[in-house]
């Protein structure tokens, strides 16, 4: 589906890839968007807002990492949105501006409030995992995070005890360390929340 005129000024006005947008407006069928002006900490200013589009099903999902590569050397990151304020917790494909993977958890503003980790401790507890493995950020919301696996850490088991110490509300398994281990090293992804 080709962008309306609507769409091709919004691109034009914030100075948006429209081949990119207009990927993004086919895969999802609805109408694009800027990112809400305001999240669950306030007002987002404006030249920070983004391109967004509403997913219409998990199957939506498979666009992200199949084309994350392509946004990113064109310069923007690709990821899902999740939950944005006053959405009704809908989900959106979204692109902001940028080519590192983890400006997604700034400017997404994930943090683990419940368990006293601000964004700045979560941003620093990625670029510790980026020196011993490699990921992206294929989903990012308020209170979590979902990454892609290109490299799995070496040292597993030490990856899960911090992975467990970070995020408590991901392990499951209660004490159980090892299952969990299990866990991190047959996934594809890992997804971090804090409730």
């Amino acid at each position: 589906m080709q962008l309306t005129t609507e769409e091709i000024q919004l691109c034009e006005s914030k100075g948006f890839d429209k081949p990119l947008a207009e990927l993004i407006r086919m895969q999802t069928n609805n109408p694009l968007q800027l990112t809400p002006g305001e999240d669950e900490i306030g007002e987002v200013a404006e030249e920070d807002r983004g391109l967004c589009s509403k997913i219409n099903s998990w199957k939506d999902l498979a666009f992200i990492p199949a084309n994350k590569e392509l946004f990113r050397s064109k310069g923007y990151l690709l990821f899902l949105f999740k939950e944005p304020v006053h959405t009704n917790g809908e989900d959106f494909i979204a692109m902001i501006k940028g080519t590192d993977e983890i400006e997604i958890a700034k400017w997404r503003k994930t943090e683990g409030i419940n368990h006293s980790i601000d964004n700045d401790a979560l941003l620093s507890k990625l670029n510790d995992w980026k020196k011993i493995a490699e990921f992206t950020i294929i989903g990012a919301g308020a209170a979590g995070l979902d990454l892609l696996w290109k490299r799995k850490p070496h040292d597993m088991r030490a990856f899960t005890a911090d992975v467990n110490e970070f995020c408590p509300d991901m392990n499951g398994h209660s004490d159980d360390v090892e299952a969990l281990q299990n866990d991190l090293e047959n996934m594809s992804e890992l997804t971090l929340w804090w409730s």
